[in-house]
């Protein structure tokens, strides 16, 4: 979605499957990215769920990253630079980047504030999930939420541990009644999640997904469909005249 007399909007869509990034914010300024869901995309190695990139010369400035989920693919969320520089007052918060195979969070080459070719990007209010070796790279490989927030030199009000979506693997990515991110977010964009519902008393989940009392604790499976039986209409044979030999249409 564009709006043409303010900041472009990419928000509430489902991507799923992609071998490259899931969403791709390169060289762009002033975009929002909310509220989307991001499965299994990034198969590639070096690319992100969600990827905010200053290219050759021209950095990425004043982007919003908020209230995604991310899971699967390679990076979850990325924000670097590539022979660039400019990357600056970016904001990456209240979102979720789990399961992928290599770091959740990768923010270089300007993206992790080295005053050189970036400075001023926010992170805060994220999960990216159980600590693990490597498990996210600010600058630096860290291990642990600890060391992340060392480099960063502030803290960051990130949500440590697994953040309990019902069946990720199976595109279920609503929280569980006991998840530490709900009422763990934020300030947001808008009042509604990706599915329609309300922000609860003006206090975000972290995610794209709001947690519904009842509502969240198994994943919605529909009754399945009996197909009816197809009955083909009887085909009556043609009759062909002034046939072509296939030799003189080669020719």
């Amino acid at each position: 979605m564009i709006d043409p007399t303010g900041r472009p909007l990419i928000a509430r869509n489902r991507i799923v499957n992609t071998a490259s990034r899931g969403i791709f914010v390169e060289k762009s300024s002033n975009v929002d990215v909310a509220y989307n869901t991001v499965e299994r995309c990034a198969s590639i190695q070096y690319c992100a769920g969600i990827q905010v990139e200053g290219n050759y010369g021209q950095g990425a400035h004043d982007n919003h990253v908020l209230n995604n989920t991310i899971y699967g693919g390679y990076w979850g969320i990325a924000v670097k630079n590539f022979e660039a520089s400019g990357l600056v007052n970016n904001v990456v918060r209240n979102n979720i980047a789990y399961g992928t195979k290599a770091e959740r969070l990768y923010a270089v080459d300007g993206g992790d504030n080295n005053g050189t070719n970036g400075s001023g990007n926010v992170y805060e209010h994220n999960s990216f999930g159980p600590q693990a070796s490597g498990f996210v790279r600010f600058g630096s490989a860290c291990s642990t939420y600890a060391s992340l927030e060392s480099l960063y030199k502030r803290s960051m009000r990130n949500v440590e541990g697994d953040p309990r979506l019902v069946d990720p693997a199976n595109g279920d990515l609503r929280l569980k009644v006991d998840s530490p991110c709900i009422d763990a977010g934020g300030s947001t964009f808008g009042t509604k999640d990706i599915l329609g519902n309300a922000i609860q008393n003006g206090v975000p989940d972290i995610g794209a997904i709001e947690y519904v009392q009842g509502g969240s604790t198994d994943p919605v499976t529909p009754d399945p469909v009996e197909p009816d039986p197809v009955t083909p209409d009887p085909v009556k044979p043609r009759k062909y005249k002034h046939l072509v030999p296939v030799r003189s249409l080669l020719l």
